[in-house]
């Protein structure tokens, strides 16, 4: 199964009131466009990459957070199907996942990726937020 979702760096953020002594925060418009697809886990998978990273278990994972980024890297690169997204700035597109990897700005793409991979997925609308 695969999933094709808009990553987070594609989404205008909308504007944030102020709340007590926090100011409030205009809108932003996105810097990119695009989607990612990725293909997703079966449950038997999703287990194994649970077992990797400590990720859901009972005890607290023995893995530091850049320990189970890199584990959670290797697992978005290996079912990272297609990349479309383009910098609005300059019209460059991401076409492939070493693009990702070499780009700075990209690190919190590869994070999203990840946890979509480990994240609620319904097989009767993959493209819908579960």
């Amino acid at each position: 199964m695969e999933k094709t979702f808009t990553p987070e760096i594609c989404q205008d953020k909308p504007e944030v009131p102020a709340q007590g002594d926090r100011p409030a925060q205009p809108a932003e418009p996105a810097r990119y466009t695009g989607t990612v697809t990725v293909r997703m886990p079966t449950y038997d998978e999703r287990l194994s990459i649970s077992e990797e990273t400590g990720i859901g278990g009972d005890a607290e994972s023995q893995l530091t957070n850049v320990q189970v980024m890199r584990v959670m890297a290797k697992h978005a690169r290996a079912r990272t199907v297609k990349v479309d997204v383009t910098r609005k700035a300059d019209g460059f597109k991401f076409e492939s996942w070493e693009q990702l990897e070499y780009d700075s700005d990209m690190v919190s793409l590869i994070n999203e990726i990840g946890a979509q991979i480990v994240g609620r997925y319904s097989v009767g609308n993959p493209s819908s937020p579960s």
